[in-house]
């Protein structure tokens, strides 16, 4: 993760780390555009690299830590709501 504490907006694994992080939120927030809502799950590939994987591992972090966060975005107490669950789909991939 020293990558992303790099000051070189240029670093190639800080900016590959970044188009993954911004493909997965799509992924949620065109979910919650069609639920109108959180969804209880949303579906992803399965990573297809280490850095992939280390990549998804962050996003469900960040999901989990930010909970505060997005139930008061939502007009939410946490406790009102859920984190949507990330699933992998694997479609065959060894």
């Amino acid at each position: 993760m020293a990558a992303l504490d790099d000051d070189d907006p240029e670093n190639p694994i800080a900016v590959a780390i970044g188009q993954r992080l911004d493909a997965l939120a799509k992924v949620l927030e065109d979910a919650c555009a069609k639920m109108g809502d959180l969804p209880e799950h949303i579906d992803v590939t399965k990573p297809a690299t280490v850095l992939d994987q280390i990549v998804l591992d962050l996003f469900r972090a960040t999901l989990h830590d930010q909970r505060d966060l997005i139930a008061q975005l939502r007009g939410r107490k946490p406790d009102e709501l859920h984190v949507p669950e990330v699933r992998v789909l694997d479609h065959g991939r060894q």
